[in-house]
């Protein structure tokens, strides 16, 4: 199918409405499971998990495009007419998913700036990135019977398996990358509900398509799941930002009224009492007594 054929194909109006309602739906039930089981937590934890799951769906889309166009790359044999792929293919691949973390940062940090997560955090997000791909190809290769990616899946044991063993050599850091790794399950299982609702209805839709593979089909998917995101996160920060501007404009006006010695701190207009240490804090309400 030439390229102007898929353009028509993936832009279409109503296919792509059915992806990002579907997509919408997804995000929000994950958020929404997230919230109910951090119900007892702090504002700031629920925002911080919530970013940890922002940050797999980044990690597993980056890897899902430079795995998905390496494989087209090679499956269709256009790398096969260039010297420089079937010598240095093994090397290409490496660099693609050396791109894919690049590109995590890219995303996390200037087009969905993720402010709430913690740097070792992240770190661990994108290791589950890369079970999250290992986790698929098994699925491709036993359930769906396809053998394609086995070479791709060599390398993607051997980083893990360096993650855990190189930079982690030793007890204690193999040991806390397992610990870490482990309490972070529930999020990766998420992020397969994810990518498993997305690919069912994209595929028994027709949007997306086995032709290109499996692995690149699994990305065009993604991009409607990071563009709810995209959309979800700028919302919510705006809306932060209104609360916060609303609760500065009451202490404001609050403090207005004790300077005018209104009683008890009532205003009769707004109905709105509040106590002057709220606002003073316990050292400084004695000036006022």
């Amino acid at each position: 199918m030439p390229i102007f054929e898929y353009l028509l194909h993936y832009l279409h109006p109503a296919s792509m409405l059915l992806m990002l309602l579907t997509a919408a739906g997804i995000i929000i039930v994950c958020v929404s499971v997230i919230r109910l089981f951090m119900k007892d937590r702090s504002p700031a934890e629920k925002r911080s998990m919530t970013e940890q799951f922002y940050e797999l769906i980044f990690s597993a889309t980056t890897i899902l495009l430079f795995v998905g166009t390496y494989f087209l790359i090679d499956f269709l044999g256009y790398g096969d007419q260039n010297p420089l792929w079937v010598q240095y293919s093994d090397f290409i691949l490496l660099g693609f998913i050396f791109g894919s973390v690049i590109l995590t940062s890219v995303l996390d940090k200037f087009l969905i700036p993720l402010r709430k997560i913690k740097t070792g955090t992240r770190s661990t997000m994108r290791l589950l990135g890369m079970l999250y791909m290992l986790i698929i190809f098994a699925y491709i290769k036993f359930i769906y019977q396809n053998d394609n990616y086995d070479h791709i899946i060599m390398y993607f044991l051997t980083l893990v398996i360096g993650r855990f063993v190189y930079f982690d050599a030793s007890v204690d850091g193999f040991t806390k990358a397992i610990s870490d790794a482990i309490r972070s399950i529930p999020l990766l299982a998420l992020a397969l509900g994810c990518s498993a609702a997305i690919a069912y209805v994209g595929f028994s839709s027709g949007y997306l398509l086995i032709s290109n593979g499996v692995v690149f089909s699994l990305f065009v998917g993604h991009l409607f799941l990071l563009l709810v995101i995209f959309v979800l996160h700028w919302i919510t920060l705006f809306v932060n930002f209104i609360e916060k501007a609303r609760s500065s404009g009451r202490k404001n006006s609050s403090r207005e009224l004790v300077s005018y010695g209104t009683s008890d701190g009532f205003d009769e207009e707004s109905d709105y009492y509040y106590e002057e240490e709220d606002y003073y804090g316990e050292e400084n309400s004695a000036d006022y007594d």
